[in-house]
């Protein structure tokens, strides 16, 4: 047996010889389909490599930070496209820095109320069971900071700008 590091520090003991694909289909049937490339002690490996007794191993899928630079090379060499669905999920990852950069990323947004099979009464009710926070996210194409967080995204952007205006004393 081999005994593994996950990302959130949590060991898993795999039989010795276990690979990455190995090792994502042990935490779920998704994470085994999803999975694009191993990052095993800091770096990538194919999925298919045999896993170090020891190791410290994240699997990336499409939606982890590192998902986006695993497939830009596949799209480099097949002149694909890469359609990216989502409703936002905060001030943060590789979607909200996608939508808000100026690559030349076609964006199309389309809140719930502008599609005509969502009835107004489900919007409605849906706004009521899980708030008005969640409903702008999920409904809304909104990318909301985090509740938790204890100041705005747009205050601590604005920290690190260099137009300060004198004060005038």
């Amino acid at each position: 047996m081999i005994k593994v590091t996950l990302p959130d520090g949590s060991p898993r003991d795999l039989p010795e010889g276990a690979t990455a694909t190995d090792l994502a289909a042990s935490i779920g049937k998704r994470l085994a389909k999803d999975a694009l490339v191993a990052v095993v002690d800091g770096v990538e490996h194919d999925l298919s490599d045999p896993l170090p007794d020891g190791a410290r191993v994240e699997i990336v899928t499409p939606e982890s930070p590192r998902g986006l630079f695993a497939i830009r090379p596949m799209l480099a060499v097949s002149q694909g496209r890469l359609v990216a669905l989502s409703t936002p999920f905060g001030t943060r990852g590789w979607f909200y820095e996608a939508w808000r950069s100026s690559e030349r990323w076609e964006r199309f947004e389309v809140p719930a109320t502008d599609c005509p099979r969502i009835s107004p009464e489900f919007l409605e009710e849906e706004s009521r069971t899980i708030g008005a926070w969640w409903f702008a996210q999920e409904y809304g194409c909104q990318f909301m900071d985090a509740e938790s967080q204890p100041f705005r995204r747009e205050d601590v952007e604005r920290a690190f700008q260099e137009e300060v205006q004198p004060w005038a004393l």
